[in-house]
């Protein structure tokens, strides 16, 4: 019954949203692909609406669950992406978390607005100061960069083509109004095909101190890690690996978890 009442509320949020776009369409304001977009929408329903359902690429989401005993939080997704398929937060935003999802790409924007409208949702890149981007949109979309060199080297190598290269103004973390309660989880999740580190470096965590910070990292050796190491210094522990991706607990979060358990 819970099911079906989701599902009818999800259509109804849908087919209201499809008559706006319908008639904002009408007066030439947008392009005939958002419709496409929505279509998008409606064949990720039924992702949307099963129930215990994991999401992310390499079973983050899956491992995360181990650290976040049931109660509802915070998070900041930089470089989301699509808003459910391959996504490290759906599942907990399908649990009742909340938060703000920061991603270059209109269409995963676009498409978050209206699946995840609940969540605050942001067109950009997270940045020190104000400053112009050069971004790499690629086919496929998950191997989008602001890196020239991977870029470049995506397309050598055929795995990508290039769509197109745009400037982007960036964001500074001040500016999304977080404000981190110690008294509930909270969770960074960083994935942004090799500017990941840049952007971690960006964010005080002294000041804004995440329970968990899930980022793409490749390593063979921690000890080398610009990422394991600014981490590290900030009090967290590494406690998993899914694929490319790095999971850490801050260290206080870790052992309050664990007295609960025991």
């Amino acid at each position: 019954m819970s099911e079906e009442k989701d599902l009818d509320r999800i259509l109804n949020m849908m087919s209201r949203n499809l008559l706006v776009l319908l008639r904002i369409n009408s007066k030439k304001l947008i392009k005939n692909y958002k419709l496409g977009l929505f279509l998008i929408v409606l064949k990720r329903l039924p992702m949307i609406i099963k129930k215990n359902n994991f999401y992310s690429q390499f079973g983050e989401d899956a491992k995360l669950r181990k650290y976040l005993p049931g109660e509802k939080g915070f998070y900041l997704d930089i470089g989301s992406g699509d808003p459910v398929k391959g996504s490290n937060t759906f599942n907990l935003y399908k649990s009742g978390w909340r938060g703000i999802l920061v991603d270059p790409l209109y269409n995963n924007i676009f498409l978050s607005k209206i699946i995840r409208w609940k969540d605050k949702s942001i067109q950009g890149f997270i940045g020190d100061v104000k400053s112009e981007i050069v971004f790499y949109e690629l086919n496929p979309y998950e191997y989008s960069t602001a890196v020239e060199s991977r870029a470049q080297e995506l397309i050598l190598s055929n795995k990508a083509t290039l769509v197109k290269k745009s400037l982007q103004v960036s964001i500074l973390i001040s500016e999304l109004g977080i404000k981190i309660d110690d008294n509930r989880p909270s969770l960074l999740s960083i994935d942004c095909e090799g500017y990941d580190y840049e952007i971690l470096k960006t964010i005080d965590l002294s000041e804004y101190k995440f329970s968990i910070v899930i980022v793409e990292d490749f390593f063979n050796d921690s000890s080398v890690s610009k990422i394991h190491n600014l981490l590290r210094n900030n009090q967290y522990k590494l406690v998993e690996r899914a694929g490319p991706s790095s999971i850490y607990v801050r260290s206080s979060y870790l052992d309050k978890i664990r007295s609960k358990q025991s």
